[in-house]
């Protein structure tokens, strides 16, 4: 879920994104580019800093996994309000 995300942030944030400057292969640049750009440039950096915490967390035994999509959830959504 992190690299995608990361991918995801990678071409939204990026004005002219290509194979190139984004190291992602055509076929899933277009993908991405098709999404719908919900979230601001502020969310999506704040999204995938809180994905990168919890990550870490996950990793170091911190954080149980049987809670991490419910958590997710609930923090992309509060992020979503900040607009």
């Amino acid at each position: 879920m992190l690299k995608n995300f990361r991918n995801i942030v990678l071409v939204q944030l990026n004005s002219n994104p290509t194979p190139e400057t984004t190291g992602l292969e055509s076929k899933q640049l277009y993908a991405i580019k098709r999404i719908p750009k919900v979230y601001s440039q502020q969310q999506l950096t704040k999204i995938y800093t809180v994905l990168c915490e919890l990550d870490l967390k996950v990793k170091n035994g911190e954080f149980p996994t049987a809670l991490m999509v419910d958590y997710i959830i609930m923090k992309i959504l509060s992020i979503k309000e900040l607009r």
